[in-house]
């Protein structure tokens, strides 16, 4: 439809849902057209929700022609509010072509509860692609809930890629609640990942606790697909452990 109609029907409608999805999609259409229009037209919305959902699918289609494009429209807006919800709604995309960049975005631009749950959004991003640059990153937060949760999440991803290696790095890390949640989550994710190989993988260990968690795991992995295998399974274990590895 000719974007000079559709807007003339779109200022008739009153506020509301109808219009917020006529307002999309009028915003979507357009930007296919002219990206410069279509954030013209989105920064001049009076209703603050149609204005951030407008931008944000402004900002979708510049990210799609260059991370700059998008990078550099978020960074020109005088709205600090909106800049950070526009980062954070592209924050994937920017981790997945900069993660350096997008880490330092959340390392500086953010703080509190958002600044946290976007660092777990990055570094589980990072992590499935990169270990080491998702190490990295961790090592550069300061000690609080943004490094633990680097802490779990990297444990969890490494366990499904290579829980030998990720076992490792969870044994050198400084004793305490997070390294055993470290190791648990390694052998959580591997267990999931790949139940046979963790049942192989089980008899190679010789600490008792990792024994143990590590059994738990697969247990609970098979029992929800076949429980009488994961029964039958932790029954094969030597009798003065199968007490300890049964589940509930």
């Amino acid at each position: 439809k000719n974007p000079e109609v559709a807007l003339r029907e779109l200022e008739l409608l009153p506020n509301g849902q109808v219009r917020q999805q006529a307002v999309n999609g009028y915003v979507q259409g357009l930007v296919n057209v002219d990206t410069q229009r279509a954030a013209s037209f989105a920064e001049g919305l009076e209703n603050y929700q149609d204005r951030q959902n407008a931008m944000r699918i402004v900002s979708q289609a510049l990210f799609r022609e260059s991370m700059e494009s998008g990078l550099s429209y978020i960074f020109n807006l005088d709205d600090d509010q909106l800049k950070r919800q526009l980062l954070q709604n592209n924050l994937y995309q920017i981790a997945n072509e900069n993660p350096q960049l997008a880490f330092d975005y959340v390392q500086n631009h953010l703080s509190g509860r958002q600044k946290d749950n976007a660092m777990s959004t990055l570094l589980s991003t990072v992590s499935s692609q990169n270990i080491e640059t998702a190490l990295t990153m961790m090592e550069q937060l300061p000690y609080g809930r943004a490094y633990q949760n680097a802490i779990s999440t990297i444990a969890s991803k490494w366990g499904q890629q290579d829980p030998e290696a990720a076992l490792v790095w969870a044994q050198g890390l400084e004793d305490g609640r997070e390294k055993n949640n470290a190791i648990n989550s390694v052998l959580s994710s591997f267990a999931r990942q790949n139940p046979e190989e963790a049942k192989s993988y089980y008899w190679t260990l010789n600490d008792e606790d990792q024994k143990k968690n590590l059994a738990r795991a697969i247990a609970e992995q098979m029992a929800q697909s076949d429980t009488e295998a994961a029964i039958t399974w932790v029954m094969s274990l030597p009798d003065e452990e199968v007490g300890d590895y049964t589940y509930d």
